[in-house]
């Protein structure tokens, strides 16, 4: 009997498969690893521009925020500035009253707010344009750019800025100018301020900063002028210098032309041309309140790089995978017929040489991944801003460097927490402490939301109250549109803050000042308003025609006598010439005193004119040059007097003259008549009347009787008062002659109250009365 022992008896080898059937298996795993391959390269390429994507749009936002927040610093003091009573009351002495020292007080002054703007240079001008003060003697001519822009502001009412463009003369080559109108001088602004600044200092390092670690990223300022689109900003590729890159839009590849024909959504991460002629990945954001637009770059080249490097490993990986699979089958096929114990080994070598395949290509896979956060952090790391990222929890995932120096917390102390930082405690604007959730990023947590631009106060570990500037946006996942994440962005604004408080607390004061000066200048121009008024009616009081004339001979000021005489309204005389007001019959001799008396010299002269009703007028003018205080000759005062009465009334003066010349030459021809008659009628009365006084003393003297003496006495005493009438009446004839003597001499009174009563004393006696002389 036999007897077999199958304790160590091996298996029958299966039968050996066709050769059919090994190449099936062959071309099977061929097409299942070059599916694998193909997916895993595919993710990891989308994987990179999704990484791409996102970075573009968050420095992108960052980027816009910044430049937004500058330009609104410079905008904010210029709306400040732009209805100041006191910069338009220095502008108005200086320019309408010739006061240089308000001028220079001006310009200080703007100099001043320069600063606070942080621009270069400050400038002053006037309504069309011209440059009247500068604060850097050495700046070029002024270029339409700011011309227009002066007119704009001016029309508008407000403060405006220019764009970024190019000096003609080269001395700066960029310029951004904010023009601020002086409203208050006048129905219109007659002056503008300029605060000019240099982009390349101010605003280009906002948008120059790296957008990621790779050589052609960058970010460039672009504006649209008419059909063309232009660079703002300097470019770092080809080195182009602000407005030297212009392209039609219509025509254009450039991302910028792309997004202003509404072929890509703004904001939005695509694929385009750059000017290099790079394939990039950009997003173009408008920034609000200009017409700039920002876009952010990176080439699809450098984006890529990475992502290929990686991908050849898995393409090694596979291909190995793929030799392996093949060395085995064939030494399957070959070793077959071995014994199955043979087959098994063979098998479990192939399972682990399978599985260290599998492991090295993990392990490419996870090196991969690990650049790919490394090149994150490093962008990340160079930012300014504090970056917090945390999970949908409110956990901290990561931080980058800024975030750490900014708040003193280091990540592996946020990482023990939420997004609360270690030892800070937000307050509200009333003090109370502010709960998690209504934080940027606990709002962008529950609503799902970016908060974008929000103002923190925090109490920090020292007990110093700071001031953040705070942005948090969700991370949404590709796949499935929820939100994994939320990223918060900050910065320290706190003393941007102090120096906003310390200017609102400066405005206060001035606006302060403003009003007390506002209320003196009411006060001012009340009285002077008053004292204007009270200079008007006297000056309409005026029996006269007054005016004022400058020296273009526009007529500055007339009262309404002057109006009435002329029969035009103030607004057909005031701001015209006299040709305008008069036309060509102007006379040519008024024009020429006129002249004079710009000249400095007075003038003084009487006109006549015929008026509307046909009558002759006249007038006695007086031209009086108007000085400044520096003694020019600034105007011409004229002052019209009518006199055409007097005329009249001299004339008939003079004829009322030549007819008393006739009436005296008559009269005098009389008189001497008269005074001849006087002589001889004096001369004839005088000789017989001596004769009666001689005879009348001779029979006084002779008689005897006293009655017939006494009588004789009066006879007598009669004839000498009548020939004391002749004697006066001769005087008379020597008064008209001009040849009367006056002569003092002594005489008796009581004998000449006697003759006077003796003349008298019978009259008196016929009527009863009866005469005493007191002769005491």
């Amino acid at each position: 009997m036999t007897i077999i022992d199958n304790k160590n008896a091996q298996p029958p080898p299966a039968s050996a498969p066709g050769w059919m059937g090994w190449w099936a298996m062959m071309a099977l795993a061929t097409l299942v690893t070059a599916l694998a391959t193909a997916w895993g390269v595919r993710h990891e390429f989308e994987l990179r521009h999704e990484q791409a994507a996102a970075r573009l749009q968050a420095v992108s936002e960052l980027r816009v925020a910044e430049v937004r927040s500058w330009m609104d610093r410079q905008m904010s003091l210029a709306y400040f500035l732009d209805d100041s009573v006191l910069f338009a009351d220095l502008f108005n002495r200086w320019r309408n009253d010739g006061d240089d020292t308000a001028g220079s007080n001006l310009l200080k002054r703007v100099a001043d707010f320069r600063k606070a703007t942080e621009g270069d240079v400050a400038l002053l001008l006037d309504d069309r344009g011209n440059v009247l003060a500068r604060e850097n003697p050495s700046a070029g001519a002024v270029e339409e750019e700011l011309r227009a822009a002066v007119r704009d502001a001016i029309e508008r009412g407000e403060a405006v800025h220019t764009s970024i463009y190019r000096r003609a003369d080269g001395k700066t080559s960029l310029c951004l100018d904010v023009v601020i109108p002086l409203l208050k001088t006048g129905d219109k602004a007659r002056g503008a301020i300029v605060f000019r600044t240099d982009p390349r200092r101010a605003v280009f390092p906002l948008i120059n900063a790296p957008v990621a670690d790779h050589p052609r990223a960058e970010s460039v300022l672009w504006q649209r002028r008419g059909d063309q689109v232009v660079n703002l900003s300097d470019t770092q590729l080809v080195r182009h210098e602000a407005g030297t890159v212009s392209e039609p839009i219509a025509t254009s590849p450039l991302v910028m032309a792309r997004v202003l024909r509404r072929e890509v959504v703004p904001g939005q991460a695509f694929r385009g041309v750059d000017y290099a002629g790079f394939e990039v990945v950009a997003t173009a954001m408008e920034i609000k309140g200009t017409d700039w637009w920002l876009v952010s770059k990176e080439s699809i080249a450098d984006i890529e790089a990475p992502a290929r490097e990686n991908a050849k490993w898995i393409i090694g990986v596979a291909l190995l995978a793929l030799l392996a699979f093949g060395a085995i089958t064939r030494l399957m096929s070959q070793r077959h017929a071995l014994a199955s114990l043979q087959r098994g080994q063979a098998e479990q070598q192939r399972l682990d040489t399978l599985s260290s395949a599998h492991d090295a290509s993990e392990a490419r896979s996870e090196r991969a991944l690990q650049e790919s956060e490394a090149h994150y952090r490093s962008v990340v790391a160079v930012l300014t801003e504090g970056i917090v990222v945390c999970d949908t929890a409110g956990k901290v995932l990561s931080c980058n460097p800024a975030a750490e120096r900014i708040l003193g917390c280091t990540e592996a102390e946020w990482r023990t927490g939420t997004a609360q930082t270690p030892g800070w405690h937000p307050v509200r604007r009333d003090g109370s402490p502010m709960p998690p959730e209504e934080t940027a990023a606990g709002r962008a947590l529950s609503t799902g939301k970016a908060q974008l631009g929000s103002t923190l106060t925090s109490i920090g570990p020292a007990g110093d109250v700071s001031t953040f500037e705070v942005s948090a946006t969700p991370v949404m996942s590709p796949d499935t549109g929820e939100m994994i994440s939320v990223v918060a962005s900050f910065s320290d604004v706190t003393q941007q803050t102090r120096n906003q408080r310390e200017l609102e607390q400066h405005r206060d004061r001035l606006e302060e000042l403003v009003e007390q000066r506002t209320l003196a200048l009411q006060a001012a121009n009340t009285e002077l308003t008053e004292s204007a008024r009270f200079s008007r009616e006297i000056a309409n009081t005026i029996p006269g025609m007054v005016t004022y004339w400058d020296r273009e001979l526009r007529c500055r000021f007339a009262n309404q006598p002057y109006l009435d005489w002329s029969g035009k309204s103030a607004e057909q005389v005031l701001g015209h010439t006299r040709h305008e007001i008069f036309g060509e019959e102007y006379a040519p001799t008024v024009a020429l005193r006129l002249e004079a008396a710009l000249e400095g010299r007075a003038q003084s002269f009487e006109r006549e004119t015929t008026r509307n009703d046909g009558q002759p007028h006249v007038h006695q003018i007086h031209y009086t040059p108007a000085h400044t205080g520096t003694g020019t000759t600034c105007g011409v005062y004229v002052i019209a007097f009518e006199i055409t009465a007097l005329k009249q009334s001299e004339a008939a003066l003079q004829q009322a003259n030549e007819a008393l010349l006739l009436s005296s030459s008559q009269a005098h021809s009389a008189t001497r008549a008269k005074s001849a008659f006087l002589a001889n009628m004096s001369h004839e009365i005088r000789t017989p009347m001596n004769a009666i006084i001689g005879l009348t003393h001779l029979m006084a003297r002779d008689a005897k009787d006293g009655l017939q003496r006494d009588r004789l006495g009066k006879i007598g005493d009669a004839a000498q008062h009548l020939l004391q009438v002749i004697n006066d009446v001769l005087e008379l004839s020597k008064i008209e002659a001009g040849k009367l003597l006056l002569e003092s001499r002594d005489f008796d009174r009581d004998e000449l109250l006697s003759k006077t009563f003796d003349l008298v004393s019978e009259r008196a006696a016929e009527k009863g009365l009866e005469l005493m002389l007191d002769t005491d």
